[in-house]
């Protein structure tokens, strides 16, 4: 790992741009995997965090089947906040944020049974610098929003998505950027 990327790492944990509201504890990973849903608000909180790793095991996580690396939709990259429709959803990331963009990410309707387990959406910096997260272990959150798998996270404004890859329990070939939330304004 450069340098670069673990001190950009480390900063997004301090400074909260990695998925977690300020001053919100980072769930454990088998807690981030609780539901969130648009139109219940839910999402990786403290009190999703509290939740037991037996209740996550309870409820089928990890999912069984095969484990398989897939990519992102052809096309979708590069991509930079502003760019796109803006897409901002308070149970994937909120937004509006002061200085941060949220990206969701989603499987395709045909791949209603697969789930995500790990995201790793590599991006490029405004001075041109690659950071590669890992999600839900470096920030941001797997969830599920009305039955269909995804995840999403919080990045400082400016950054360029350039690529991500997602390995998935079940029969899927890619993933799809499924929204982007640009910063507004400090």
């Amino acid at each position: 790992m450069t340098r670069a990327v673990r001190t950009t790492a480390a900063s997004l944990a301090v400074l909260g741009a990695a998925g977690l509201v300020r001053g919100e504890p980072r769930p454990t990973p088998a807690a981030a995997h609780v539901a969130a849903s648009p139109t219940s608000g839910a999402a990786a909180t403290s009190g999703a965090a509290a939740t037991s790793s037996a209740a996550a095991t309870s409820s089928g996580w990890p999912p069984p089947g095969p484990r398989t690396l897939i990519e992102i939709s052809p096309g979708q990259v590069p991509a930079r906040a502003g760019t796109r429709e803006a897409f901002c959803s308070p149970g994937l990331g909120g937004g509006p944020l002061p200085g941060e963009d949220v990206w969701a990410f989603g499987l395709p309707a045909d791949g209603a049974a697969a789930r995500f387990l790990a995201v790793t959406p590599l991006f490029a910096t405004p001075d041109g610098g690659p950071v590669a997260l890992a999600l839900p272990s470096e920030g941001g959150v797997l969830a599920d929003d009305r039955g269909a798998s995804v995840a999403w996270v919080r990045v400082p404004a400016g950054w360029t998505l350039v690529g991500a890859t997602a390995t998935v329990a079940g029969d899927v070939d890619h993933f799809a950027l499924a929204g982007l939330c640009p910063a507004r304004a400090a």
